[in-house]
């Protein structure tokens, strides 16, 4: 039975190898798991920071307002027209903030209570794939759009083009907006006319803007991301998911003159049909009424 004895002992040490690896792989596991965790926390506490930080500079500011004969502290945006915050679904179609409306429904359904399960789990993965194949989905509409817009700022690029940023707003009282601002790239030849009538005198600049386009919807997966936080930056769709978009620009032209082409291109449209409607021959357009 002697010869038996390397072979047990050599047994017993690959044993203990697997079971020396198997707790290596666990600790690592629980290694990267902390660290994660680790990161989140620090994510979190500077978001909270910087949220108590703004409290207190707005606490402050309300102070100094109320204070007698203080003036009150002006911010950069003072300049621009008040805008009114209106309901998502009364606005025009796919606006920014119903696209968004609509998105966080439909994640909803996608996942149908699906849970994430924790890292590294088949759960997690399962989720992982859900949530892809919502993606792929969405991500290929396309959204013909045809908006009232303000602009907020615009900034000219070395090329002759401009990135414009722009609230989407309702047509008849460009006072009240749908939606966050967001960024637009404005082609060389439509930025030049914009850039002449961003030069007007205050009082002939136009309120408003016609955009006409195409929207391409951006889902992104974060990781990281559980909750809108304090900023909601980029915007919170579900969990890991966060929400941009593109507007491909086909047109954009001053409110008023908008309407004057569209008014003229329905009188034109009108008078095609009647005069279709009248066959060779049909005097009754000539006859007077007795």
């Amino acid at each position: 039975m002697k010869w038996m004895k390397p072979t047990f002992l050599f047994a017993v040490a690959s044993l203990l190898v697997l079971s020396s690896s198997a707790a290596a792989q666990s600790n690592n596991d629980l290694r990267r798991e902390n660290e994660r965790l680790r990161a989140e926390v620090r994510a979190l506490t500077q978001e909270l920071e910087a949220a108590r930080q703004r409290i207190a500079e707005l606490e402050g500011e309300l102070a100094d307002r109320d204070r007698p004969g203080t003036r009150p502290v002006q911010d950069p945006l003072d300049d621009a027209p008040t805008t009114r915050t209106g309901e998502p679904d009364r606005g025009p179609a796919h606006n920014p903030a119903a696209l968004l409306r609509q998105l966080q429904e439909e994640y909803t359904e996608a996942m149908n209570e699906q849970p994430p399960g924790r890292v590294g789990s088949r759960e997690r993965e399962s989720y992982y794939r859900a949530l892809n194949r919502w993606y792929l989905d969405v991500n290929r509409r396309r959204h013909a759009v045809v908006w009232a817009v303000r602009i907020v700022d615009v900034a000219p690029s070395n090329r002759g083009s401009v990135n414009a940023r722009v609230q989407v707003v309702q047509h008849d009282d460009p006072a009240i907006g749908y939606g966050d601002p967001f960024d637009l790239a404005i082609s060389r030849s439509t930025a030049h006319r914009l850039m002449q009538m961003r030069d007007r005198a205050e009082e002939d600049r136009p309120e408003a803007y016609i955009l006409r386009g195409q929207l391409s919807p951006q889902l992104r997966f974060n990781e990281d991301r559980y909750e809108p936080g304090p900023f909601n930056r980029p915007r919170f769709v579900g969990l890991f998911t966060e929400f941009e978009f593109t507007v491909d620009v086909r047109l954009l032209l001053p409110l008023e003159e908008a309407d004057r082409i569209l008014r003229e291109q329905l009188k034109q449209s009108y008078e095609s049909e009647v005069s279709d409607e009248v066959e060779p021959g049909d005097d009754s357009r000539d006859i007077e009424e007795p």
